[in-house]
């Protein structure tokens, strides 16, 4: 799932596709030739959201970090 590779963002010939949970939170993403479902994302990619994509949020078209959520995931590690 995802590509593992840091980006600030994706390039313009590059296709990034998200997917959301109903609380809004980030459950997949493919870059490139990936085939999921969900929404196309062409912002900014966020540093750090490869290596905790489930603590952000998709909001007015920004990947935007839950500071919480990733500190619950740091915590259960």
């Amino acid at each position: 799932m995802g590509d593992n590779t840091i980006r600030k963002s994706i390039r313009r010939d590059e296709k990034m596709v998200i997917r959301t949970n109903e609380e809004g939170y980030i459950t997949a993403y493919s870059v490139g030739n990936g085939h999921i479902e969900g929404m196309r994302y062409e912002g900014e990619v966020p540093e750090g959201f490869y290596e905790c994509m489930g603590a952000y949020k998709l909001i007015e078209r920004q990947l935007v970090l839950d500071e919480e959520k990733r500190a619950s995931f740091k915590s259960s590690k």
